[in-house]
């Protein structure tokens, strides 16, 4: 059965929203730090072009302070269960052995919180603190990271959608890197030409000084 991981659905069915890593249930979410950040390019934009070309979003972020603790098996737990095929345990050593796996998996998962949901994430690390006091209860500490997906497809462009001032650069471009091209060869052949013409020389020498 397919984990269900709209906050609307879980909502309905159960009147509260479950706190899902991937498929093992959080008993609670101390603190959720998200983070939505945008990289803003250095070079000047160009007059007419949309300035949005100058912003690159960066992928999701996420923190997040939980706590696992030894819960019942009762009559609830056993229909979330059923219902969102999410793993629920008597221990929380067994929940985080579950999670801790996580960490090793090379595919991305979903985590679903009290904020939102957030997709294609990969578990970058998980910290837990273990004290004297903590009973029969874990409190860690998991950072997320988005992975966005990109797709890239060929066109035919038309050369006079082309702006010519572009076409000028382009063909500049193609040049410098043309001359920046014989000139290397050039050197190469001269670099060349001299080792033969010192070896040459070396071997004269010897015959004199034989």
């Amino acid at each position: 059965m397919p984990i269900i991981t709209n906050p609307k659905e879980l909502k309905k069915l159960f009147g509260s929203t479950p706190n899902l890593i991937d498929d093992v249930e959080v008993d609670l979410i101390i603190s959720e730090s998200p983070s939505y950040d945008n990289t803003i390019t250095e070079r000047p934009v160009e007059a007419g072009l949309d300035v949005t070309d100058m912003k690159v979003r960066k992928p999701t972020g996420l923190s997040l302070s939980c706590i696992f603790t030894d819960t019942p098996k009762d009559i609830k737990t056993i229909i979330t269960t059923a219902a969102t095929g999410t793993l629920n345990f008597d221990k929380w050593r067994d929940k985080w052995t579950s999670l801790k796996e996580k960490i090793e998996l090379k595919t991305v998962i979903t985590v679903v919180t009290p904020l939102d949901t957030y997709y294609n994430m990969i578990l970058v690390s998980c910290n837990p603190n273990v004290t004297a006091s903590s009973g029969d209860a874990l409190f860690f500490d998991c950072i997320f990271k988005e992975v966005r997906f990109v797709s890239s497809e060929i066109a035919d462009v038309d050369e006079d959608a082309i702006p010519k001032e572009k076409k000028k650069k382009a063909k500049k471009k193609k040049n410098k890197d043309k001359d920046k091209k014989k000139e290397s060869e050039k050197n190469q052949g001269s670099k060349k030409s001299k080792s033969v013409l010192k070896s040459g020389v070396e071997k004269i020498g010897k015959l004199f000084t034989s």
